[in-house]
């Protein structure tokens, strides 16, 4: 089942943006992210109304009334008061191409949840994440928890290390270059006369 909901500016208290989802507990309407620039920045200068418009659609109901929402309003860039970028009945649930996956993946490739959900919603993310990882075994049947272990084999193999050990001049040991470099030759406590 799927929803309307839409967005209110208390400054001006006029509606500002029309949305469809068909999550279960509301989220996509009280969320932030995913939302568009023109969005963020009314968002930063008033306070918002969140409401349920219409509920328990089918998603071909939520999306032809969004559109004739987003029509009566009208659009920011047509002179109407929405900021929303397209005419509706696209959703927020459409699953991502491939492309656009690995677009997000190389966003967010090396930054931290804090990075990501800001400083307040860091740690109830994580714990999110956790609590997903978490149904996910613990809803699964034995033979499936089997399943899914053996998609993971393999992947954490042992590091080869392909380098030839090299042996220390002064005192005789050998081993990795990249060790012996750091504790050995010019630094060897033999050569030295000093314990590393």
């Amino acid at each position: 089942m799927a929803y309307v909901y839409k967005h209110t500016r208390l400054d001006k208290n006029e509606i500002f943006y029309i949305g469809i989802s068909g999550d279960s507990n509301y989220s996509r309407a009280y969320t932030t992210s995913g939302r568009n620039l023109l969005w963020k920045r009314i968002t930063k200068k008033t306070k918002v109304i969140v409401e349920i418009i219409a509920d328990n659609l089918l998603w071909e109901e939520a999306c032809s009334k969004e559109i004739e929402l987003i029509k009566q309003y009208g659009r920011y860039k047509e002179g109407g008061t929405l900021v929303n970028l397209t005419e509706g009945g696209e959703g927020f649930s459409k699953p991502h191409t491939i492309e656009s996956k690995k677009k997000i993946s190389k966003a967010l490739q090396n930054k931290s949840y804090k990075d990501i959900h800001g400083g307040s919603n860091a740690e109830a993310e994580k714990l999110k994440r956790k609590l997903g990882v978490k149904r996910y075994w613990d809803n699964a049947s034995e033979d499936e928890r089997k399943k899914r272990s053996l998609v993971h084999v393999g992947k954490g193999k042992p590091h080869i290390n392909k380098e030839k050990p090299i042996e220390c001049p002064h005192c005789g040991k050998s081993g990795r270059a990249s060790l012996m470099v750091r504790w050995h030759f010019d630094k060897c406590s033999v050569y030295t006369g000093k314990k590393n």
